[in-house]
């Protein structure tokens, strides 16, 4: 009797830990965020079945606060002014953007659609009149993030 307990252990154990597992963003890695925003993140996911969800990866940084985020949906969201830049080789329809929100915060974003999810790759930065990161640097922030989530998307 013992025996036949002793043989459905593994598949105890296996199950239990896999209940513990994190969440992985399915369009960037943590890694790959850390190595963009350079230095460790926190990372809040949030996935669905559908293939839709969102990854925001956060990094504090003295009155700096990053925030990179990946929002994939099947609903184009309005996000960039109609005249902005045109990326290629980032999905379809790709727009770039920078937004003034307040006197202490900027998001630079790219918008885009890889058949039929649309997906938003965008870089917050608050709380700092001169971030550590210089502003060419944040749209080429934005750029790769989105080069990748294309790219795992198709």
């Amino acid at each position: 009797m013992r025996r036949r307990y002793l043989f459905l252990l593994p598949f105890v154990l296996l199950s239990a830990s896999a209940l513990r597992a994190e969440l992985v963003c399915p369009w960037l890695t943590q890694g790959s965020a850390v190595a963009l925003l350079g230095g460790e993140v926190s990372a809040v996911i949030k996935y669905m079945p559908s293939g839709e969800g969102s990854c925001i990866f956060s990094l504090q940084q003295g009155a700096a606060k990053y925030s990179l985020e990946i929002v994939v949906e099947s609903t184009r969201r309005i996000t960039c002014p109609p005249t902005s830049p045109k990326l290629q080789g980032i999905g379809n329809e790709a727009s770039a953007c920078r937004l003034q929100r307040l006197p202490n915060e900027t998001v630079d974003m790219v918008s885009s659609r890889v058949r039929t999810l649309y997906f938003i790759t965008s870089l917050t930065i608050r709380g700092a009149a001169n971030p550590g990161i210089p502003l060419n640097k944040q749209r080429d922030i934005v750029e790769r993030a989105a080069e990748q989530v294309a790219g795992n998307l198709y």
